[in-house]
């Protein structure tokens, strides 16, 4: 298994899950919050969609210079942005080798890190918003569709 195999399959279950967790949302879904200082689950999009964003940059997936745009699109456009976002950077990540994967660097408030701290930083973050958007559409009444996670398998 190599380092390159391993960055795919993380990105591959981070699509699969955000596909699924917002699969179905509603309009009301989209701005429920439970208590004021709650992001909503378009502010949890928006935040999704700069730390894909932020990853791919770093990969050379993107360019360096895409940004979200402000204020964001609507919440379809920005769901088929972070949709697109983790194509390109799946595909960037199994066209690199192991050596390749070493030498990427993630910009951070303390300056460049290497590539680890992409997996235990923004890709670990994107896969706790996408759990949080998971339960609030749940809590606003609006369960995730049941596809198998583990297995990765839609509904069926």
């Amino acid at each position: 298994m190599t380092g390159s195999a391993v960055l795919v399959r993380l990105v591959e279950g981070i699509g699969f899950r955000f596909t699924w967790a917002t699969e179905g949302l509603r309009e009301p879904d989209l701005s429920f919050r439970p208590t004021p200082e709650t992001m909503c689950i378009a502010e949890q999009a928006g935040h999704l969609l700069e730390l894909v964003s932020w990853v791919a940059a770093a990969a050379g997936a993107i360019p360096a210079d895409q940004k979200p745009t402000e204020p964001p699109p609507p919440f379809p456009a920005v769901r088929q942005q972070i949709l697109e976002v983790l194509s390109l950077l799946r595909a960037r990540l199994a066209d690199m080798g192991d050596e390749q994967i070493g030498a990427i660097r993630i910009g951070s408030h303390a300056g460049p890190v290497p590539w680890p701290h992409i997996v235990n930083g923004p890709l670990a973050d994107a896969l706790t918003h996408i759990g949080q958007i998971a339960v609030l559409r749940r809590a606003n009444g609006n369960p995730v569709p049941k596809a198998n996670v583990f297995l990765g398998r839609p509904p069926a």
